[in-house]
């Protein structure tokens, strides 16, 4: 009967470090996804206002020409912006760059291609 027992306690103190560790994993995971996420966020932001710095001076025919090749879908103008794939360009009325928008936005700041309702 003690055998059985201290098998019993055996297998349950097993099984709750086999869930320790799977909790502590997953921690660490779900850690170093955000971070990468916030990563990424950063770098997308950077560039979003880098962009229309590098492209100063050039036209909305030129710029287009440029990025054409770089994506799948076939650009389209919708409220204002130009679409390339997941990127939005807004340009001003003479035809220069004056912002990249992502083709989503989480509503923080306002975005010339995403207008708040």
């Amino acid at each position: 009967m003690k055998a059985v027992v201290g098998g019993l306690v055996l297998l349950l103190v097993a099984s709750n470090a086999f869930w320790a560790f799977q909790m502590m994993d997953e921690g660490v995971t779900v850690f170093y996804r955000d971070k990468q996420i916030y990563e990424l966020e950063k770098t997308q932001t950077q560039l979003m206002v880098m962009i229309p710095a590098l492209t100063q001076g050039m036209k909305k025919k030129d710029i287009l020409e440029r990025v054409k090749p770089l994506v799948e879908e076939a650009p389209f103008d919708k409220e204002g912006c130009t679409w390339l794939g997941w990127t939005g360009l807004k340009f001003t009325h003479n035809n220069t760059l004056a912002s990249v928008s992502p083709i989503s936005s989480d509503g923080a700041k306002e975005d010339p291609c995403h207008p708040s309702q």
